[in-house]
C-alpha cells in the first residue's frame, strides 16, 4: 500500500455526518495520516482551500480513493521530481 518516497497521507474533504479514519493514523502502512474535514460537502478545490496553511508550499497529490492507476503512482511522481528540479 505504501509507495517509495510516501511517508505521510494527509486526507481532506469529508464532511460533518460521514465518516473517516478506515486508515487510523496509519502507523498499520508505515505512514502518517492527517485528517482535514470540511464543513459541508463543497467540493475538492475546497478541500484543497482549506488545507493550504496544512500543505504551505509543500507539493501534493490529490489521489481519490476511487481512482485505480495500474503499478501506482511512484513513476508519476518522480517523473514529477525530475521535471520540478530542471528550470
Amino acid at each position: 500500500m505504501r509507495e517509495p518516497g510516501q511517508g505521510h497521507w494527509d486526507r481532506g474533504g469529508g464532511h460533518r455526518g460521514r465518516g473517516h479514519g478506515g486508515g487510523g493514523d496509519g502507523r498499520k502502512f508505515g505512514v502518517k495520516i492527517k485528517y482535514i474535514r470540511q464543513d459541508a460537502p463543497l467540493g475538492l478545490a475546497h478541500a484543497v482551500k482549506i488545507s493550504a496553511g496544512y500543505l504551505g508550499d509543500s507539493p501534493f497529490v490529490m489521489y481519490l480513493g476511487d481512482n485505480l492507476i495500474a503499478n501506482g503512482i511512484t513513476e508519476l511522481v518522480r517523473k514529477f521530481e525530475r521535471n520540478r528540479r530542471t528550470p
